[in-house]
């Protein structure tokens, strides 16, 4: 990681005597800066617990997965927290319904109002949003802390440590979050500065961010997210099972659906 560390920064400052300076390059350039810093990182407070660990190979096995679930890329997908997002998936499926060969008025117009009636309740409930959260920060509970997550434009390492955590109140221009204890591996005071500058720009006022680690008792936006998800996912399995279509292939062919292949479908 070091290395490759090296290798984004200053190329030509590479120690070559293993002679795989071409290598090191090239698989520098497949990772971002955030990503190898965080590796680094979670490498380094992990070493404790290969050496103290009963069973290196689940220890191990821990280590390579907080590297893939708190990578940036991953991560991303944080942006799903906005109710559009989840509502817009629930009506899209793999297999779409065969339409009649002579389709009445009213089918044909059934499509059209249920994404404009979607599109409404997104465009009204992303309105209240905005308008709650930057609207008077000294008012921010954390019902509303979760709504306030999505909207901040940071990934890697300082969305990690945000998604993860329970807003626990405001003291003048100080906000204070308590960090879920099983995500301590991957905090840092360093993060601190980069954490106060995104939610300054967000609330269009200087305040500043204090993170204590501790055993969070509400719902971070982490977990409202696999939550929402995770409900999207079980209504838009419910709505295929429930298609005509699908029943009559399932009974024609006497066949049986299988639930972990249906997904929407991708844009």
């Amino acid at each position: 990681m070091h290395r490759l560390a090296i290798a984004q920064v200053a190329p030509g400052a590479i120690d070559n005597s293993f002679g795989d300076g071409e290598k090191i390059k090239e698989l520098a350039a497949k990772f971002s800066a955030e990503d190898l810093q965080l590796y680094y990182q979670i490498g380094v407070k992990s070493r404790d617990e290969l050496k103290f660990s009963t069973e290196v190979k689940s220890a191990f096995e821990m280590l390579l997965l907080r590297m893939l679930i708190f990578s940036p890329s991953f991560t991303s997908e944080r942006t799903e927290l906005s109710v559009s997002g989840v509502q817009k998936k629930k009506n899209e499926l793999v297999i779409e319904p065969t339409k009649p060969a002579n389709p009445t008025k009213v089918e044909e117009s059934l499509p059209v109002e249920i994404v404009t009636k979607n599109q409404t309740e997104a465009e009204v409930i992303e309105a209240d949003v905005t308008s709650e959260t930057n609207g008077n920060p000294s008012e921010l509970s954390h019902e509303k802390w979760l709504e306030l997550y999505s909207q901040l434009g940071i990934n890697g390492i300082a969305a990690n440590i945000l998604a993860n955590t329970e807003f626990k109140g405001k003291d003048g221009q100080v906000f204070n979050f308590l960090l879920s204890e099983d995500q301590s591996a991957v905090y840092s005071e360093e993060i601190i500065p980069k954490l106060s500058l995104a939610l300054s720009e967000l609330l269009g006022e200087e305040v500043k961010v204090n993170i204590e680690i501790g055993r969070v008792e509400k719902e971070t936006p982490a977990m409202s997210l696999r939550r929402l998800k995770q409900e999207a996912r079980e209504e838009m399995i419910d709505e295929f099972e429930k298609d005509e279509n699908v029943q009559e292939m399932l009974k024609h062919f006497s066949a049986k659906l299988s639930k972990e292949s249906i997904a929407p479908i991708k844009e």
